[in-house]
């Protein structure tokens, strides 16, 4: 008997796939296929409704006629019904209030061909299948775009800071602050005088003299036969500082005479050269007004007297027979030459007419004729040939030391009778050599004399910084941008998920009620609408 009963009230509930509830209704029948025909009408009377007898709560007043359905319309029929004399009636059967009349009259237009019924299906179905679907794939969305705005900044933080601690290095390299690149890159040249003056100083201190000393000793135990000085230019530049070229020529040549400039700058600088030690301070002490007129113009020069006559006043286009530039160098008697009797340094000696006595000058003299002002330092051949010499002397300090760490010898220089250096004094001759080498070959040094010698580069230094400048404004832009993109995304995430609250209580109330009106065409059995997965 309870078994009969149950199958009973299953026999009387029909489940509904909520997905596709209208195609089913039409499929059988329960709704005529022109359920739609009395839209527009309905339309017509709800506009006319709205413009006459508005509807009463607060929370209707905001919609428009498109956005009333029948379920809306029946609501505010019966705020009407419950108004003061709202539910009275004429003799005829209609209401005495307009409005009232007019609500009922759209209430009844909608049940016409069971429009009420179909239309609520159908915005049922729209819920279900792709507003509802919508929204949670747009809150998907939003939240995978936060995670990714998230990972981004993470990238462009790291890519910032990374362009910033280059930038930051780049200037402390260069030792300059890094508001005006440009301006200050240019006059960094006018720092090389400190940084000369600081090997200078480490050259002062006392050990250079000894390792020179040192490595002269080892020389001559060793029974080498040497023609010329040994570091020649580390001597010169221990002895007088870093002088200019003129007066390191005055130094190798007595006779040599400076030009004006370079004797008035040195007079100049006498006093602040002797403070700093940078300098040599000599007193040049020489007249350069010559009452004696020389004459300049040298018309013939004879080589040899197996060489023919050079006229140096014919065009330059006159082409020597069989001679090279090499053929046409002097062999100068080193007895007579001042210069080259000082055995300082090697020079030498190319024909250059251009001397005040038409005899031929050294490389060195062109120099100091040249750019008398420069200093030793300054100049590239000489401190290159000064940074050999150190590496000469480092290199013969890591021997000795290796020599002297070593247990045993089969040849060695401890061998010799040398007894002034021990292994110590060695290390810390070798400290102080490299030292020295460091302070010229360090990174800021080698950007400096760059700066000096070319306008080229420090365009080039000017755009590296600008392009690390450029790349820090960069990711910044886009730091704030993703920032505005972020805030976008969350505004849409809180957006969609309010909507998705809303639509979800609203379709829930639709399914109920819906249930509820598909008892009239559904002969009495009750509707169970299914809608799985989608709340």
């Amino acid at each position: 008997m309870a078994s009969t009963k149950r199958q009973q009230q299953e026999d009387l509930i029909i489940d509904l796939q909520g997905s596709k509830i209208l195609e089913w209704l039409l499929d059988r029948k329960k709704l005529p296929q022109h359920w739609k025909r009395n839209s527009p009408a309905v339309r017509k009377l709800i506009d006319d409704a709205i413009k006459v007898a508005p509807p009463i709560k607060q929370q209707h007043q905001s919609l428009t006629a498109d956005d009333l359905n029948y379920l809306i319309c029946q609501d505010i029929l019966q705020d009407y019904l419950s108004a003061p004399n709202g539910s009275s009636k004429t003799l005829f059967g209609s209401y005495s209030n307009p409005a009232t009349q007019k609500w009922s009259d759209i209430i009844k237009a909608y049940q016409k061909d069971s429009l009420h019924i179909g239309d609520l299906c159908q915005q049922f179905t729209q819920a279900i299948n792709y507003d509802v679907p919508n929204l949670k794939k747009t809150i998907e969305k939003s939240l995978k775009s936060l995670d990714d705005y998230n990972k981004r900044e993470q990238e462009l933080n790291k890519s910032k800071t990374a362009s910033q601690n280059m930038l930051k290095k780049a200037c402390q390299d260069l030792g300059i602050q890094g508001d005006s690149i440009r301006d200050e890159i240019i006059v960094l040249p006018k720092s090389l005088e400190t940084m000369f003056g600081e090997v200078i100083k480490q050259l002062n201190n006392g050990d250079m003299i000894k390792i020179i000393s040192f490595y002269q000793e080892v020389i001559k135990a060793t029974s080498v036969e040497l023609k010329d000085e040994i570091l020649p230019l580390t001597n010169m530049l221990v002895k007088n500082g870093n002088i200019t070229l003129a007066e390191r020529e005055a130094i190798l040549d007595p006779a040599y005479r400076p030009p004006a400039s370079a004797q008035s700058n040195s007079q100049q600088q006498t006093s602040t050269d002797a403070s700093t030690g940078t300098g040599g301070g000599i007193n040049w002490d020489i007249d350069l007004v010559d009452e004696t007129p020389v004459d300049v113009a040298v018309q013939e020069i004879k080589w040899d007297e197996d060489f023919s006559v050079i006229d140096t006043s014919n065009t330059t286009d006159q082409i020597l027979d069989d001679f090279s530039m090499m053929e046409a160098i002097e062999i100068v008697d080193e007895s007579q030459s001042p210069a080259l009797v000082s055995s300082s340094e090697p020079v030498a000696v190319v024909a250059d007419l251009s001397a005040d006595n038409g005899a031929p000058v050294s490389e060195s003299r062109k120099k100091a004729n040249e750019n008398p002002n420069e200093s030793i330092l300054g100049d590239r051949q000489l401190r290159n040939l000064f940074l050999d010499e150190l590496y000469e002397l480092e290199m013969f300090l890591k021997h000795r030391t290796a020599e002297m760490q070593a247990p045993e010898h089969v040849f060695g220089i401890d061998q010799l009778s040398i007894e002034s250096t021990n292994l110590e004094q060695c290390k810390t001759y070798l400290k102080t050599i490299t030292s020295i080498i460091a302070a010229l070959t360090n990174h800021k040094i080698k950007h400096v004399l760059e700066i000096k010698s070319s306008k080229k580069y420090i365009d080039r230094l000017v755009l590296q910084f600008s392009q690390k400048q450029f790349n820090i404004a960069k990711n910044t832009q886009l730091i704030v941008d993703l920032d505005t993109k972020r805030q976008e995304a969350n505004h849409t995430l809180l957006d969609s998920r309010k909507k998705l609250e809303q639509l979800t209580k609203d379709t829930r109330q639709l399914k109920s009620r819906l249930e509820k009106l598909l008892e009239e065409i559904l002969d009495g059995k009750q509707a169970n609408i299914m809608i799985p997965n989608v709340f």
